[in-house]
């Protein structure tokens, strides 16, 4: 293989695992916003969205 093919392999390759990586960071924290009840504190009101 060309060493051009192989650079787009893994530049493909990592683009891929960070896009995964995003959204399953983004899945965590959505989960864990729903799962967790709102108990204001610091900067946050109660009962405020």
């Amino acid at each position: 293989m060309p060493v051009v093919v192989v650079r787009q392999r893994i530049q493909e390759l990592s683009i891929m695992i960070r896009s995964k990586a995003f959204l399953g960071g983004l899945l965590s924290s959505l989960s864990n916003l729903r799962a967790q009840p709102w108990i204001g504190g610091g900067n946050c009101q109660v009962g405020v969205w």
